[in-house]
């Protein structure tokens, strides 16, 4: 199956900040954050990822990935 749309929650808040493949975002204050992605696939399977914990200072460009890259 494929990804049929991405929601990607990047401050761990419970809202959908970008639902394109691969956003980039911009953090408005420094702090730690926990990203979520969740997917939909064509066959109607949903998947939540979440990243380990991430810590966002001044002048630094996180990434994170997550550790399951499969889903049902």
């Amino acid at each position: 199956a494929q990804v049929a749309t991405y929601a990607w929650d990047f401050d761990g808040n419970g809202t959908v900040d970008s639902n394109e493949e691969n956003p980039s975002y911009i953090y408005s204050a420094a702090g730690t954050y926990t990203p979520v992605l969740t997917v939909n696939t064509t066959n109607g399977c949903t998947s939540s990822f979440t990243a380990t914990e991430i810590e966002v200072m001044p002048a630094l460009l996180p990434t994170f990935s997550a550790s399951q890259t499969t889903s049902c």
